[in-house]
């Protein structure tokens, strides 16, 4: 999953974040912290999720689906600060 979102962000051309969520990978010392690392890098970037085919997006999706299961807070932070931004 991870290399097919990273090579459909380079794709089109977002190398910066496809390198943010190698990052978060390779920088992460426990699986707790990895995902927490890569639901950083996806939520911030979520806008570019727009831009894969289908393949590309259920791949992201799958991400995050992963990461809401191993941090299920992090889901409703998210949508709080969505909602707070309007």
């Amino acid at each position: 999953m991870l290399n097919v979102v990273c090579d459909a962000l380079r794709r089109v051309g977002h190398d910066d974040v496809a390198d943010a969520l190698r990052d978060a990978v390779q920088g992460g010392a426990t699986g707790t912290e990895v995902l927490g690392r890569v639901g950083l890098v996806l939520r911030a970037h979520d806008a570019q999720r727009a831009l894969l085919n289908a393949d590309e997006k259920r791949a992201w999706g799958a991400m995050m689906r992963d990461v809401n299961r191993g941090q299920p807070l992090q889901v409703v932070r998210y949508w709080l600060r969505r909602l707070a931004r309007g």
